[in-house]
Formats: C-alpha cells, sequence, structure tokens
C-alpha cells in the first residue's frame, strides 16, 4: 500500500509500517509502499505499547510509525522545515517520532 492511501486510510492516527519491497525506499528514505502491521489511534496508546514497539522494530530492520499526515513524513524524510498547521498538542511531528523509535531500540 503507498503511503499516500494509507494516510488517507487512517487519517490522524499512528500507523506502524514495513517495507513490502526489500526495504526499498524511493526518493530521500521515504517508503515508496509498505505493509500496514498495526494502527494506533492515539499518542497514549503508542506509549503504553513501547515494548510492543520495541519488538516490531526488532522484528522488522524496515519499522517505520507514520502519522497519518502525509506533508508532515515527506517534509520529514526530505529534510524540510514542515509548514506550520493547527497544533492539537497531541500529534507528534515525524521527527519526534523518530526520535521514539531510537528510544525504543536502545533499551
Amino acid at each position: 500500500m503507498t503511503i499516500e492511501k494509507m494516510v488517507k486510510n487512517y487519517p490522524g492516527k499512528y500507523i506502524c509500517v514495513k517495507d513490502c519491497i526489500y526495504g526499498y525506499r524511493g526518493y530521500d528514505t521515504l517508503i515508496a509502499d509498505a505493509t500496514v502491521i498495526k494502527v494506533y489511534d492515539t499518542l497514549e496508546i503508542v506509549q503504553s505499547n513501547a515494548m510492543e514497539i520495541k519488538g516490531l522494530t526488532e522484528k522488522y530492520r524496515d519499522f517505520d510509525i507514520i502519522y497519518g499526515d502525509l506533508e508532515d513524513y515527506v517534509n520529514t524524510r526530505k529534510d524540510k522545515k514542515r509548514k506550520i498547521g493547527t497544533d492539537t498538542g497531541e500529534k507528534l511531528s515525524q521527527k519526534d517520532i523518530d526520535r521514539l523509535l531510537d528510544m525504543y531500540t536502545q533499551f
């Protein structure tokens, strides 16, 4: 499934994915096509499942979590500044999610 389709299917959710084309990533490390492993509704649920996420990062070397915001994902992966939008106070940017994943892999 493409990232565009995932974000459309799961807007505002935290989507756990793995690349489905043997670790293939498109331009600038963007996941071009991926398999959805799990979807979390809120950041609190993501945080309460830290051990599960750690297990997924160990199981899938190409594991990633994408927040259901395509512009944020693309801009972060392309290392561009994110366009400022309305912040709900709960949403993490893709860079914040990357930092969380780094913390989970260091346990």
